[in-house]
């Protein structure tokens, strides 16, 4: 079961509001993958948790992930959001496994100390990469063999080529292309299953230009307060100051010096363009380059 915390049909304003909708939320989600009823007169989201471990005894052990897990250390949820946070950490279930996601800056906040933590890497390796979209090589098995391409596949050339230069070595656009590449060969039933350059350059490129992800750099979020415009993962001014620079350097320069980006935006935001992997240092700590294709 997978669930957004942060996504509540109505807007909310306050703890026992968000509370009252998430708990909705969960038993709906209940209802439609376990078949489950569960009560939510007069309780909140870890009694909920509880109730379900319970109405799931004897059964499968079932995974709850807890998207946006953070939304509950925002400012209006008062302490206690923070408390709640807490309390699903130490919750212990026998039936159900509870993952919660959260930015990576929250990494060292109190209230997550009780839930046990695996940091995922920005970015991941070649091996990786040529292996994913290449799922045979993962074989180590000595000798030849003939196997067929379960789904669809991107040769280590292309992967150097054309993938790594567009997107890099991170996993979240790894996945997006690879799902775009398997509706291709799904409405493609006579073509091969192995994708031809241009195909992957296409997909590549509305990848880029369309992903909702590198599209936030243009909404400033005015609105909203910065630990909220931080968790959605949109832009201060003086990070899209910063961003603006690579967006008009000449295609034959890939680095900024980093004394340039603390003239135009200071060391807030560039420290804070680093913690969020969107850009990283190269040529020691003298120039930044977007680790991203933002």
């Amino acid at each position: 079961m997978w669930i957004d915390l942060s996504n509540t049909r109505e807007k909310v304003h306050d703890f026992a509001e968000w509370n009252r909708a998430i708990c909705r939320v969960l038993a709906a989600q209940a209802r439609r993958h376990l078949r489950l009823t569960l009560d939510t007169d007069d309780k909140d989201l870890v009694e909920l948790l509880a109730d379900l471990d319970e109405a799931c005894d004897g059964g499968a052990p079932v995974a709850v992930v807890l998207d946006e897990l953070d939304v509950l250390l925002l400012p209006e949820q008062g302490s206690d959001g923070r408390r709640t946070a807490g309390r699903l950490g130490s919750l212990v279930c026998r039936n159900l496994v509870l993952i919660g996601t959260v930015q990576r800056f929250h990494r060292s906040v109190h209230e997550l100390k009780t839930w046990q933590s695996v940091e995922c890497p920005a970015d991941l390796s070649w091996a990786d990469g040529v292996t994913y979209f290449l799922g045979p090589l993962a074989d180590r098995t000595v000798g030849p063999r003939v196997e067929w391409l379960r789904r669809a596949g991107v040769t280590p050339r292309h992967f150097a080529t054309e993938i790594v230069p567009r997107i890099g070595l991170r996993p979240y656009f790894w996945a997006r292309l690879r799902n775009d590449l398997e509706g291709h060969i799904h409405d493609d039933r006579a073509g091969s299953r192995l994708i031809t350059e241009a195909d992957l350059r296409h997909h590549l490129d509305r990848l880029v230009s369309e992903d909702p992800h590198l599209n936030m750099v243009i909404d400033d979020g005015a609105e909203l307060d910065p630990d909220e415009r931080r968790r959605r993962d949109i832009f201060s001014v003086e990070e899209r100051r910063i961003l603006a620079l690579f967006a008009v350097m000449p295609a034959s320069r890939k680095t900024l010096p980093v004394a340039e980006a603390l003239r135009v935006g200071g060391e807030a935001a560039v420290n804070e363009l680093i913690d969020r992997a969107y850009l990283s240092y190269v040529h020691g700590r003298a120039q930044l380059c977007t680790a991203v294709p933002i």
